[in-house]
């Protein structure tokens, strides 16, 4: 039987790893950037980079 979720060894496939990681990204991302908004200020590159580490 194919499955969608994992691969024939038990893992979660590749694919299902991406989304979670974009969502764990974006999760992290839009409170930082609304939050520097709110403030009048912009998120830097280096805690993007920092938040994109976190979430990886």
């Amino acid at each position: 039987m194919i499955s969608i979720f994992k691969d024939s060894v038990g893992r979660l496939r590749n694919g299902w790893w991406i989304l979670i990681f974009f969502f764990t990204l974006g999760a992290l991302v839009v409170p930082a950037t609304v939050y520097a908004s709110s403030l009048g200020d912009s998120v830097s590159p280096s805690l993007q980079a920092s938040l994109a580490v976190i979430a990886t």
